[in-house]
């Protein structure tokens, strides 16, 4: 039996052609009925759920990162339902480096990683192999295996192959969501589209997990595959316009679903890139703040300044 089989279960396409930007529309209404999120992330990440059921027809996966200062801000919900809608969903709130790469090439899921502070902080080599993880010709791993006792090389078998030497190459090539209290390491939140989490207001509610229900939409899911992905495969890179290299890597497979559903959507992940990735970047760029007031300090000549000259 193969693994896979055993751990995700079998989503049978729907049984008509589904009109893409409705489905778009379907899944953004889902995730902002059960969290309390802005427009711009929930419509990035309706995409990114169908981007989880194409990512091996793409040359870079996207991740998503949830933030949250502090406990209770929802995020672990989002966390479940976007793996209501993913693509063979596998959620860890724990996981060794071994049990990471050896889980990605086993199984090639959409991995959901809660709980990431608890045990990613200071862990560079995990890090380091969800970071080259997001580009499919950097996405492995080596590892040494037991070697197995095989006679010298021949003319008609020159080399060994890679159990002979006793290495091993396991993918790492997945969608990843990482969710954590506190920020995600930069080099993740370069390779993700960032989702800030906050408490919700006493005036704000939204639907309980209980309530949902996603068989009928990753029926749909699995048809948009069927029937886009070779659309999916052919196209050609896309850069948004306003975004650095990074991003533009990070939003490419979700620009080709967008355009695919037409200019409106189109439009609506262009603008939720835009400020997605723009608030990473003034949010994580406190050291460049530091070097423009330490410049003021030395125009002026001065040790001291009121805080509404320095804003001025």
């Amino acid at each position: 039996m193969k693994t896979d089989s055993v751990l995700f279960e079998t989503i049978h396409p729907y049984h008509n052609p589904v009109p893409l930007a409705d489905l778009l529309t379907e899944i953004e209404a889902v995730i902002k009925r059960h969290v309390i999120l802005g427009d711009n992330a929930a419509a990035a990440l309706a995409v990114w759920v169908l981007h989880t059921w194409t990512f091996e027809l793409r040359d870079i996966v996207a991740y998503v990162a949830i933030e949250s200062p502090e406990k209770r801000c929802g995020k672990t919900t989002l966390l479940s339902v976007l793996a209501a809608m993913a693509s063979k969903p596998l959620i860890a709130s724990n996981l060794t480096v071994g049990a990471l790469f050896r889980a990605i090439d086993t199984c090639r899921p959409t991995l959901f990683i809660d709980e990431a502070d608890t045990f990613l902080a200071g862990n560079s080599i995990m890090r380091g192999i969800i970071n080259s993880g997001n580009t499919r010709r950097t996405a492995y791993v080596l590892r040494l295996s037991a070697a197995k006792n095989n006679p010298e090389p021949t003319a008609s078998s020159p080399s060994p192959d890679n159990t002979q030497t006793g290495l091993k190459r396991y993918s790492c090539w997945c969608p990843k969501v990482i969710a954590m209290i506190g920020e995600v390491p930069d080099t993740i939140a370069d390779r993700s589209i960032v989702v800030k989490m906050s408490r919700k207001l006493v005036t704000e509610t939204c639907a309980p997990l209980a309530e949902l229900n996603p068989t009928e939409i990753k029926a749909k899911c699995a048809r948009f595959a069927l029937d886009f992905g070779p659309e999916i495969a052919r196209a050609r890179k896309i850069h948004g316009e306003g975004l650095n290299d990074r991003a533009a890597d990070t939003f490419d497979p979700l620009y080709v679903i967008a355009r695919l559903a037409g200019q409106d959507w189109e439009q609506k992940l262009h603008s939720a890139a835009v400020i997605l990735a723009s608030t990473d970047d003034t949010e994580k760029s406190g050291s460049g703040l530091i070097l423009d007031i330490l410049d003021i300090f030395f125009d002026r000549a001065s040790e001291k300044i009121f805080t509404r000259d320095l804003v001025a």
